[in-house]
């Protein structure tokens, strides 16, 4: 699917550490190059190595965040998304 629609995803969202560790090596990621944390347990970052190398990333633990952690974490993603243009 992202092969088909990379033009239009601009960055991806994860969470828990089994499901990063798998879309990164879905992606032949070789990892995250952690930029910043957004909250604890919940980072910012870009991938490493692979054809998605540079594609912004934001995950967060599995069992962590708050109830407003997506929410700030997507508007983290919007700030950071509108300095890249």
């Amino acid at each position: 699917y992202l092969e088909a629609h990379s033009r239009e995803i601009q960055a991806l969202y994860t969470s828990g550490g089994d499901i990063t560790l798998g879309v990164c090596e879905a992606l032949e990621s070789a990892g995250i190059c952690v930029l910043d944390e957004i909250e604890p347990f919940t980072m910012y970052g870009e991938l490493i190595g692979g054809p998605y190398s540079g594609l912004p990333i934001v995950t967060k633990g599995g069992l962590a965040g708050r109830v407003d952690t997506l929410r700030n974490a997507m508007s983290y993603l919007q700030i950071k998304l509108a300095e890249k243009e």
